[in-house]
């Protein structure tokens, strides 16, 4: 299914041409009265700057009723959000979904990008939850995705602000995977989190370099052992990926590295991780 975007521009806005050839007809007629009769010109220019104020005024108030409509409609939509439970499924989607590289066929705002077929069937899932979102036009979905990347965005920057190193121990195991979701889209690749009790040795799936790399994250304190490096292993064939990687943010016994490197699993120790996210997020960890 091919999805077009057009072009919004004064080339295809009526409105803006029939205006603008009203003005050019207002400006002719202005410039042949003041050459022919000073004085009338003066008392449509008083005329003019009267009728100016009155439609500068109604214009106010119908653009301030306009903007309060859409804003009823658009708090409605969050409203509905809330309502069916879905806020976690957008977050999950803009997580999962939205750090791909762009593409010239794609829906963009700030560094997220979305195909239009997976637009498509998200907004499809979503109103099978019971939303309302319009088929015809994009307007209400982009909103929506406007609405959580802002606030995700804003949570990001407010978190990044500080010039304190944050703690690894003071994230949950799903927070660290989050992090790590924010850290593989800065680096340009496509990041999904599996988001599943029981995961089977992969919380990530990343689209690095033309291979689908498992992600096993481990936040840890001590040394990760051979059991992670097993388990990432095995979750290859079970996540459909050709490599297999573990994220630590401490470092790995001597036997992990060993079945690391007979079963080439890539290891990321905690010093790693830890120049990464200050090069690619600016975000002072330990």
């Amino acid at each position: 299914m091919a999805y077009r975007r057009r072009r919004q521009g004064r080339d295809d806005n009526p409105v803006f041409d029939f205006v603008a050839g009203l003005l050019g007809l207002y400006i002719f007629g202005m410039l042949g009265l003041y050459y022919t009769n000073k004085a009338v010109f003066w008392e449509w220019i008083g005329w003019s700057c009267l009728i100016a104020i009155i439609v500068g005024v109604a214009a106010g108030y119908f653009v301030r009723f306009l903007s309060k409509v859409k804003q009823e409609k658009l708090d409605s939509i969050i409203n509905d959000l809330k309502r069916h439970s879905l806020e976690a499924d957008v977050a999950s989607f803009i997580d999962s979904f939205g750090l791909q590289k762009k593409s010239i066929q794609s829906w963009k705002y700030d560094r997220y990008s979305f195909s239009w077929e997976q637009m498509e069937r998200f907004r499809k899932i979503l109103n099978e939850k019971g939303m309302r979102l319009s088929t015809e036009k994009w307007d209400d979905f982009s909103f929506v995705l406007k609405y959580y990347i802002d606030a995700k965005e804003d949570r990001f920057m407010r978190d990044s602000v500080s010039m304190a190193p944050r703690r690894f121990a003071d994230l949950s195991g799903s927070a660290f995977e989050d992090l790590l979701v924010s850290l593989y889209g800065a680096m340009g690749y496509s990041v999904q989190k599996t988001g599943k009790t029981g995961d089977a040795g992969c919380d990530l799936v990343v689209n690095m370099d033309n291979e689908r790399w498992v992600v096993q994250a481990k936040r840890y304190t001590g040394s990760v052992g051979i059991a992670a490096v097993q388990e990432a292993n095995t979750a290859k064939a079970l996540y459909n990926c050709g490599r297999a990687m573990v994220v630590t943010t401490s470092s790995f016994t001597k036997e992990a590295y060993e079945a690391a490197r007979a079963n080439n699993v890539k290891l990321i120790e905690g010093d790693e991780l830890e120049a990464s996210l200050s090069k690619y997020l600016k975000q002072n960890w330990k």
